[in-house]
C-alpha cells in the first residue's frame, strides 16, 4: 500500500512540476524578451543596464513564482491528505504520504524559483560576451532569437508529452513569440 502512494505522490508531483516549470520558463522568457526590446533596442543603452534589469526582473520572478507555487502546492496537498485521510478513516500525519507531499513541494518551488534564472542565463549570454559598453542592436537581436529558440523548445517538449507533433507545437510556440516580439517593439516605437 505505502509503495501506491509513493507512486502515486510522485507522478502528481510530476504533474504540478512540469505544469509550473513550462508556466514559468514562458512567462520569465516573454519578461526578458520585453526588457530587452524595450531597454537594449532603445537608443544609448548600455549592456550593463540592460543585462542588471534582467537580472533583477528574473530574480524577482523567480522569488515570485518559488513562493507562489510552494504556496499553492501546499494548500493542495492539505487538501489531498484530507480527502485521503476521510477515504481510509485514519489520520496520515508523519506517514510517507505527508513526506512525500512535503518533498515535492519543496523541490517544485525551488526548480520554478530557478526557471527564470535559467532563461536569464541563456539570453543574456549575447550581452555578456559582448565587449562594448553600448548595446549592438545585433547582440540584441541575436538574444530575441535565442529567446524565441527557448519558447520552440518548451512547445516542442510540450509536443513530446503529448504524443502530437513536435515540430509542429514548437513552431506554434515561437510564432506565438514572434507575435509578442512585434507586438512589443511596435510599442516601443511609438515612445521613440
Amino acid at each position: 500500500m505505502g509503495r501506491f502512494f509513493n507512486e502515486s505522490w510522485r507522478a502528481l508531483a510530476g504533474q504540478a512540476l512540469r505544469r509550473y516549470f513550462i508556466n514559468t520558463i514562458f512567462d520569465s522568457t516573454f519578461v526578458v524578451m520585453g526588457i530587452i526590446i524595450a531597454s537594449a533596442l532603445a537608443p544609448d543603452s548600455t549592456v550593463r543596464t540592460v543585462v542588471s534589469t534582467m537580472l533583477a526582473a528574473s530574480v524577482a520572478l523567480g522569488i515570485s513564482t518559488g513562493t507562489s507555487v510552494y504556496e499553492a502546492e501546499k494548500v493542495e496537498a492539505e487538501i489531498r491528505l484530507k480527502e485521503l485521510e476521510r477515504a481510509m478513516l485514519k489520520p496520515l500525519a508523519n506517514t510517507d504520504a505527508e513526506r512525500s507531499l512535503d518533498v515535492s513541494r519543496y523541490v517544485t518551488a525551488f526548480v520554478n524559483g530557478l526557471a527564470p534564472l535559467v532563461v536569464f542565463a541563456f539570453t543574456a549570454a549575447p550581452f555578456l560576451l559582448t565587449s562594448s559598453v553600448l548595446v549592438d542592436p545585433s547582440v540584441a537581436y541575436m538574444s530575441i532569437a535565442i529567446a524565441i529558440g527557448v519558447i520552440f523548445s518548451v512547445g516542442a517538449y510540450l509536443g513530446k508529452l503529448s504524443g502530437g507533433a513536435v515540430w509542429l507545437k514548437g513552431l506554434r510556440m515561437a510564432l506565438i513569440g514572434l507575435g509578442t516580439f512585434a507586438a512589443i517593439w511596435f510599442i516601443q516605437t511609438l515612445f521613440h
